[in-house]
C-alpha cells in the first residue's frame, strides 16, 4: 500500500513520467486525438508561417531596392495573403511602396484603395510621405502639398518629422500660401543646424522680405549668411533690407567690404545697391562710379535703370546726357515714364532749350497716371510757352491751372 502511494506521489509531482511510461509500455493512457485534427492543425500553422514568410520576403525585397520583384511576389500570392488581414496589410503596403518608387501610373488609385481598407496601417503615412517626396522632387508642389496634408505627423518616424514640415511648408510657399508656409517652417526643430533648418531659415527670410518685413528678413538672413549654399544671396538680401530700412551707412560700410572679395557676377548686384546708397547720401560721384560698374557690359539699360542714371547725370549737372536717358525711360502709360518726361523737361530748361522743354512737359501733362504731376507739367509748359510767345491768353491759363507748383507759389 505504501509503495502504491509513493508511486502516486511521484506521478503527481511530474506528470511527464506518465507520458514516458506510456510510450515505453505501449499503453495509451492519454485522451485520444484524431489524426485528422492533428494534420489540420499542423497545416494551419504551416500556412501561417508560409504567409508571414512571404510578407517578410516582400519587405526585404523593398528595402533592397528590388521593387519590381516585391510587386510580383505580392501579386503571385495575393489570394493566400488575403486570408490573414495583418499579413495582407503589410504585404500590400510594401507592394504599394514599391509601386510608388517605380512611379507606376496607377499608384494614386492604389493608395486611395489601401487608405480606405487600412486607414490605421502603420505603413500608410510612409506611403504618403514617399509619394509626396517624389512629387516634390518632380516640382509638382500642388500634389505634394495635398499628400502631405493627409499625414498626421504623430504617425511618422521621428527622423522624418522635420523633413515633413519643411517640404510641406515649401510646397505651401511655392503655391502662394506664405502664411501657412511660415507656420510650418516654425514647427521644425532648430536645436541643431542641419540642411533642413538652414533652408527653412532662408526661405522664411524670403517670405518676410517679399511681404515688406525687412527687419525680420534681415535677422533671419544673418543666420545663414555664412552658409555655402545661401551665404552669397543672404548677404545681398541683407543689404537690400537695409536699403529699404534707410540704413545707408551700413550699406556703404558693409557693402564695400563684401564688394572687395566678391566674384564678378556678385559685384554687379552689389554695385547697384552701393550706387543707390551713395545717391541717397547725396554723393552722386560715387553713386555714378558704382552704377558704371553695374551697367558695364549691358547692351541697353532698362527703363528703370535709364531713369536712375539720368538722375545721377542731372545731379552732376550733365544735363544733355540726363535728358537723353530720361527720354529712354519716358512713357505716358506709367508713373515712371510720366516722371521721366517731366524731368527731361527740367534738363532742357537747364540747357536753355525751351522748345524741347515745352515738348517734354507736354508729354508729361498728357499722362493721367499722376494727376498732381500732370498739373505741374501743364503749368510749366504753359509758362514756357508764355515766355516764348508772350501771349496774354497764356498768362490767363497759367493763373487758372491747379498744380502743385501753382499752389506752392501762392502759399
Amino acid at each position: 500500500m505504501r509503495a502504491f502511494v509513493n508511486i502516486m506521489i511521484i506521478t503527481m509531482r511530474n506528470s511527464s513520467y506518465i507520458l514516458l511510461f506510456s510510450l515505453l509500455l505501449g499503453v495509451n493512457i492519454l485522451p485520444r486525438v484524431s489524426l485528422a485534427q492533428t494534420t489540420l492543425h499542423n497545416t494551419e500553422v504551416n500556412e501561417k508561417y508560409w504567409i508571414f514568410g512571404i510578407v517578410s520576403n516582400i519587405k526585404q525585397l523593398y528595402k533592397s531596392g528590388m521593387y519590381t520583384s516585391a510587386i510580383s511576389l505580392y501579386k503571385n500570392n495575393k489570394e493566400l495573403l488575403s486570408q490573414e488581414r495583418r499579413a495582407e496589410s503589410e504585404a500590400w503596403g510594401y507592394s504599394i511602396l514599391s509601386a510608388v518608387k517605380v512611379q507606376k501610373r496607377e499608384v494614386d488609385g492604389l493608395i486611395s484603395e489601401y487608405a480606405a481598407k487600412y486607414p490605421d496601417s502603420f505603413l500608410l503615412a510612409r506611403i504618403l510621405l514617399v509619394r509626396a517626396d517624389i512629387c516634390f522632387n518632380n516640382r509638382d508642389f500642388n500634389k505634394s502639398k495635398e499628400l502631405l496634408s493627409e499625414i498626421e505627423p504623430k504617425n511618422l518616424n521621428i527622423e522624418d518629422i522635420d523633413e515633413y514640415y519643411f517640404k510641406r511648408g515649401y510646397s505651401e510657399m511655392v503655391t502662394g500660401n506664405d502664411e501657412a508656409a511660415l507656420a510650418l517652417f516654425e514647427k521644425i526643430t532648430y536645436e541643431t543646424t542641419t540642411f533642413i533648418t538652414r533652408s527653412a531659415t532662408y526661405f522664411s527670410a524670403g517670405i518676410y522680405f517679399k511681404n515688406g518685413k525687412y527687419k525680420e528678413a534681415a535677422e533671419l538672413y544673418s543666420i545663414v549668411d555664412e552658409e555655402k549654399r545661401y551665404g552669397n544671396m543672404s548677404r545681398y538680401r541683407i543689404l537690400e533690407c537695409k536699403m529699404k530700412l534707410g540704413e545707408y551707412d551700413y550699406i556703404i560700410q558693409e557693402g564695400e567690404r563684401i564688394f572687395m572679395s566678391a566674384t564678378l557676377d556678385e559685384k554687379k548686384g552689389l554695385a547697384k545697391i552701393l550706387s543707390e546708397a551713395f545717391y541717397r547720401r547725396g554723393d552722386s560721384k560715387w553713386a555714378n562710379y558704382y552704377f558704371n560698374i553695374y551697367s558695364t557690359g549691358e547692351d541697353s539699360l532698362s527703363r528703370k535703370d535709364s531713369y536712375y542714371a539720368a538722375l545721377l547725370h542731372y545731379d552732376m549737372k550733365e544735363y544733355s546726357r540726363a535728358a537723353q536717358l530720361f527720354e529712354n525711360a519716358g512713357d505716358i502709360k506709367d508713373s515712371l515714364g510720366q516722371s521721366a518726361y517731366f524731368n527731361m523737361g527740367k534738363a532742357f530748361v537747364m540747357l536753355g532749350d525751351k522748345e524741347r522743354a515745352i515738348e517734354a512737359f507736354r508729354k508729361s501733362a498728357s499722362s493721367n497716371v499722376d494727376m498732381e504731376l500732370k498739373g505741374e507739367a501743364k503749368f510749366l509748359c504753359t509758362k514756357l510757352e508764355f515766355d516764348l510767345n508772350r501771349k496774354a491768353e497764356n498768362m490767363k491759363e497759367i493763373l487758372n491751372i491747379e498744380s502743385l507748383t501753382h499752389k506752392q507759389r501762392d502759399a
